[in-house]
This record gives C-alpha cells, sequence and structure tokens, in this order.
C-alpha cells in the first residue's frame, strides 16, 4: 500500500471514477450507424480517448463544423438511459477509496471535461454526484461548460478552491490520462494515474524532466491510501 497525505483529492471522472471507455465506444457506434458513417477501428476508438468528449468524437470520425456538433450532440441524447442506473458503471476501487478518503476527512473535488448541459441531464457529472454510489462522498464538481477553462487549465479551479478554502499545494489529482497529469504539474502538486490494463499512458514523456519524481502510476486504485495532513 502507498500513502499520500493531503487535505484534497481531484478526482478524474470518465476513465477514472467511471468506467466509460466501453460505454463511449458502443454509443458512438450507435450515432455513426444511424448516420451511414463509416465504423472506425477499434484501436481509433482508443488512440482518441483523451480530453473533452467533442475533440475525441472528431478525432474517431474525422467530421467538422456542423456535423461535429450535430454528432456530438446526438451522442449527449443517446447516451442518457445508461445513466438511469450507473451504480453499476463505476470502477469498484475508485469507489472504495473514495469511500475511505471521505472518511478520512478529506476534501473530494470532480473535475470533468464533461459538460453539465442542464439539470435534467443525468450523464452530467454534477448530476452523477448526487446520486448512488456518489451521493454525499463529493464536496464539489467542476463540469467542462461551467466557466471558458478545460482541464489541464487550472483556472477552472479557482472558484471552487476559494470555496472550499483549500490551497493548491494540499491538493492531489487522481486521473488516468496525460491531461490529468498535466493539471498536477500546472497546479504545483503530485498526480496518482490508473492504467487498470498495464499499458502504459501515452504522452507523459511531453512533462518536464523529473515527472517521473511527481506522477504515480498504478494499475488498480487499491493499491493506494489517502491521509488528511496532521493525521496520522
Amino acid at each position: 500500500m502507498i500513502e499520500h497525505t493531503t487535505v484534497g483529492i481531484i478526482w478524474d471522472l470518465d476513465g477514472t471514477l467511471l468506467d466509460s471507455f466501453k460505454l463511449q465506444e458502443s454509443v458512438l457506434i450507435e450515432v455513426l450507424e444511424r448516420r451511414g458513417m463509416p465504423m472506425p477501428a477499434h484501436e481509433v476508438f482508443v488512440r482518441n480517448y483523451h480530453g473533452r468528449l467533442i475533440d475525441s468524437i472528431q478525432g474517431i470520425c474525422g467530421a467538422e463544423g456542423e456535423l461535429l456538433q450535430e454528432i456530438y450532440e446526438d451522442f449527449i441524447q443517446s447516451e442518457e438511459h445508461h445513466y438511469e442506473n450507473p451504480e453499476a458503471l463505476f470502477f469498484p476501487d475508485a469507489l472504495d477509496l473514495l469511500k475511505i478518503s471521505h472518511s478520512n476527512g478529506i476534501k473530494q473535488i470532480i473535475i470533468s471535461n464533461r459538460p453539465h448541459h442542464s439539470d435534467d441531464r443525468l450523464g452530467s457529472p454534477r448530476n452523477l454526484s448526487k446520486r448512488s454510489p456518489l451521493a454525499g462522498l463529493i464536496d464539489a464538481v467542476v463540469c467542462g461548460d461551467d466557466n471558458d477553462f478545460h482541464k489541464p487549465d487550472v483556472r477552472m479551479l479557482d472558484s471552487t478552491e476559494h470555496d472550499l478554502g483549500l490551497n493548491r499545494s494540499d491538493l492531489i489529482v487522481v486521473g488516468d490520462q496525460f491531461v490529468d497529469a498535466q493539471l498536477a504539474h500546472n497546479l504545483g502538486v503530485d498526480a496518482v494515474l490508473v492504467s487498470r490494463t498495464g499499458e502504459s499512458i501515452p504522452h507523459l514523456d511531453q512533462l518536464p524532466d523529473g515527472w517521473q519524481h511527481k506522477v504515480q502510476i498504478v494499475s488498480n486504485l487499491s493499491k493506494v491510501s489517502f491521509i488528511q495532513s496532521g493525521k496520522q
């Protein structure tokens, strides 16, 4: 078990807390089939599974402009029914760590480039955080359409950081992609990245020299624990 001392955790949603890759691949295939568009290979989905959803869709199917926006909006509508009973969509190791960290008094924030859209959108990070199994465990949520900034831009965290009384140096980032490591670097804090397939996480070599001392990669979050600063 590897322990980290912190007062606040910044959680990524998709791929870290939520097992969303298979869901997103199947939903996008459904959307593209309705439009008679060619089906990309699985490897294309894997290669473009990063950052904002709309950017992933563009990379996967090559659409631009109005067509890209139409596909994106169709995707958002089509995935909604999958979130009617979301409990089975979350990774058990992430939920266990989330619950233990909450019981240890650690503040927990979800930062996602996934937009909220509206209060009736089941797949919104904010709405997911209010329902089982996340209900009561999350202190704040920052969605991709809450302001003009997106991960890894630290400015998307400014108001939340102030509201919770946290200092950036007090935080740690838990994610699964290069953008999460970038966010941690921009905040000046450590990151824990989970690679459940055991495969390397692309693009980490783009970080400044010495990134290996700031980014820990694990195959399962059950290998990690967080202790609140000031507690033994």
